[in-house]
């Protein structure tokens, strides 16, 4: 279930969501629909492998809502009102795809590599997100890295582990 671009549909999305258990993918962007990850997560529970909610959309939420959602393996959320820590995330072992561009989220990359093991990519730019490169040796998967004006800080000798898969970095 996506809604793009259609500035004119308006509701609740959680409000759909408690009739439809089997939602594997459910998002918006540019409508006037309006959600929580509290609600989703409360709703869709486990069942959610995609939740795609960004700019142009009013979605709020704590990112910890997301620990009953064990299924989710892409998370986008830029440029909402989402906040919380990465550490947040740490039921989402499946996590492939993440991006909290231009979100409150905080946290460190440690977060990330102790629990999210699966990353191929990151987008975190413009975040709080903070942390030294090596934190991120653990992600033996990851092939795209943002963190354009974030607190990440390290040597680019850090990133010597993956960079035969590394396809995209900014800092």
């Amino acid at each position: 279930l996506m809604f793009d671009d259609c500035p004119l549909v308006a509701g609740d999305i959680a409000g759909l969501a408690k009739h439809c258990h089997q939602l594997t993918v459910i998002g918006a962007g540019n409508t006037g629909i309006s959600a929580s990850l509290e609600g989703v997560a409360h709703y869709l529970g486990s069942t959610p492998r995609v939740l795609r909610f960004h700019s142009g959309t009013e979605f709020e939420g704590s990112i910890s809502a997301l620990n009953e959602c064990t299924s989710v393996m892409t998370l986008d959320v830029h440029s909402t009102a989402v906040a919380g820590d990465l550490s947040g995330l740490n039921s989402l072992r499946d996590l492939r795809y993440l991006d909290v561009s231009a979100t409150d989220i905080t946290g460190s990359l440690s977060d990330l590599g102790k629990q999210c093991l699966c990353l191929e990519e990151i987008h975190a730019d413009h975040t709080a997100i903070s942390g030294p490169l090596s934190d991120l040796q653990p992600l033996k998967l990851l092939r795209v890295a943002n963190f354009s004006n974030s607190k990440v800080s390290g040597r680019l000798s850090d990133l010597d582990h993956f960079v035969n898969n590394l396809r995209f970095l900014s800092i």
